[in-house]
């Protein structure tokens, strides 16, 4: 009885190492094309081109390029602002729009001269994008944070018309 047991015993160890899978033999049809595939990545990051000069050697320069002016308005402290600037304007097609339609300017509201705009073009929610005329009219502006790129993208469209918005 013992080496009956130890035979299925044995017979069980070998059935239960076996894989379990079952082989399947498969044939493909000949001039069969496989379909293309492209793959597209709707996260690619991208990079909001803000020039490193004074609000008005910025307007002079839209001035030159017959461009409007977009200034970033935020604060050090301000969550959203920082939330818009990693989930909103690093987006490639947000910040090509901005790059190919603007000149593009980001102001710290808390200091040095930012604090003379904000106090000039009643900004005080943050952040603001306000849209400018080469001349320093305010053209619109949109208030507020929203992690949808393809509205905020609207939105400055419209503020580029003249059509202010808060998100």
């Amino acid at each position: 009885m013992k080496s009956r047991d130890y035979i299925f015993s044995l017979a069980l160890v070998a059935l239960l190492s076996c894989n379990g899978e079952k082989q399947v033999q498969t044939t493909e049809k000949p001039n069969v094309k496989k379909a293309e595939t492209t793959i597209i990545q709707s996260d690619e990051k991208g990079i909001v081109n803000y020039i490193n000069i004074s609000f008005d050697e910025a307007l002079a320069k839209a001035k030159e390029e017959n461009k409007q002016l977009f200034i970033d308005c935020s604060t050090t402290t301000c969550g959203p602002c920082r939330m818009m600037r990693k989930n909103v304007l690093s987006k490639k097609r947000c910040s090509d729009y901005i790059n190919e339609n603007f000149i593009a300017l980001h102001i710290n509201m808390d200091e040095g001269e930012g604090v003379e705009i904000a106090e000039k073009y009643n900004v005080g929610i943050f952040p603001t994008y306000m849209i400018l005329n080469p001349d320093g009219t305010k053209c619109g502006e949109v208030i507020g944070a929203d992690k949808n790129v393809n509205r905020f993208i609207e939105k400055i469209k419209n503020a580029a018309k003249g059509i202010s918005e808060a998100m």
